[in-house]
């Protein structure tokens, strides 16, 4: 099927059979939709049996918002030259989600292998972390603490970044909802 502009229509079913109709454009975002363009033809469903609907409808609805836009090419340059996005930016807002949803976004972005939003999620995530300590980066990401105490102190006499604070540079503020 074509769209409106002459270009061929693909449908991604999700795991949980929601489908999402999707320009070539869209596909284009995903190196693993190229690969499967280029080894398995123009076969316009196309099953993402590992990602949930309502997790590819928000990777479907990121792609879109670029979808007129060059071909991402990710930096390759020192941490200092990056352009980091500002805290207000449609990407930051856009990923200013339940914690779960995120991370199921940044798996499904990994799968997909969308690099564009890989790299939204990386900053995103060093957002939620920047400046907290251990225990509310294990709070924030439920993550259990497997440690004895020995094994703490241990950690922070060999680690000294451990509990170090974040760089001014990267002290970034969460997006305003306007």
């Amino acid at each position: 099927m074509k769209n409106k502009s002459n270009s061929e229509v693909y449908t991604l079913i999700s795991s949980d059979g929601q489908e999402f109709k999707v320009s070539d454009k869209i596909l284009q975002q995903s190196e693993v939709f190229n690969d499967l363009k280029q080894n398995c033809g123009s076969e316009l469903k196309i099953p993402i049996p590992d990602i949930a609907g309502e997790t590819l409808s928000k990777i479907v609805e990121f792609c879109r918002h670029y979808e007129n836009d060059e071909p991402y090419i990710p930096p390759n340059r020192d941490v200092d030259e990056i352009n980091y996005p500002e805290p207000n930016s449609w990407e930051m807002k856009f990923l200013y989600l339940p914690t779960e949803l995120f991370e199921k976004i940044i798996l499904g972005a990994n799968y997909l292998n969308i690099q564009r939003l890989i790299d939204a999620c990386c900053f995103r995530l060093g957002l939620m972390i920047q400046g907290r300590s251990v225990e509310e980066i294990r709070t924030v990401f439920d993550i259990p603490n497997d440690f004895s105490s020995d094994e703490e102190e241990n950690m922070r006499r060999e680690h000294i970044w451990y509990d170090c604070p974040v760089p001014e540079r990267f002290n970034h503020q969460k997006p305003t909802t306007e």
